[in-house]
């Protein structure tokens, strides 16, 4: 009896299972959500094929789904629908996906990665956006795993035309020619 009693009071005492992301599918229940609860918005676009995935948490460590579940509102875009396609010029997201997470005011995208995302470099991210004491400066993106973006175009010199070219008529330049 003892023994049985113990194990139903260490059951209770000890936490429960993985916690579940509670996923939205719309971009201003979500917002609302997040601003009210005062925690960052983690924003996946997906096309239709990893939007399971997504949800499953098949693409993340257990830190990560956990960090998401008690830290985050999520929101998963299928970037395959019209909502979805309507959402992705508003964050600059191209149509192959990828994650935004906005700070706790959801006014900045504290962090933004366009495609596959290398998941350790995105644990540390998601403790460092969904404490507290975090302060936005700018948004970052995972260095070295992008794309380059395209490169700046050249600078057009400045002209320069010799004096030839000008035929003004200036009195005193013109008074040896005479």
């Amino acid at each position: 009896m003892t023994t049985s009693l113990t194990l139903v009071l260490v059951s209770m005492l000890s936490p429960s299972a993985t916690p579940t992301i509670s996923w939205q599918s719309d971009f201003a229940t979500a917002q609302a959500m997040a601003r009210e609860q005062h925690k960052p918005l983690a924003v996946f676009f997906t096309p239709t094929v990893g939007v399971e995935q997504v949800k499953l948490g098949a693409a993340f460590s257990a830190n990560v789904y956990e960090t998401l579940a008690s830290d985050y509102v999520c929101l998963v875009v299928n970037v395959d629908t019209p909502a979805g396609k309507a959402l992705l010029p508003m964050f600059r997201m191209p149509s192959t996906g990828g994650i935004v997470v906005s700070e706790r005011s959801g006014d900045f995208q504290a962090f933004r990665h366009e495609g596959d995302l290398i998941v350790s470099a995105f644990e540390a991210r998601l403790v460092k956006y969904a404490a507290a004491d975090y302060v936005y400066t700018a948004t970052e993106s995972n260095p070295g795993h992008e794309a380059p973006a395209a490169a700046a175009p050249a600078q057009t010199p400045a002209m320069t035309y010799p004096s030839q070219l000008f035929n003004s008529y200036c009195p005193s330049c013109q008074r040896g020619r005479r």
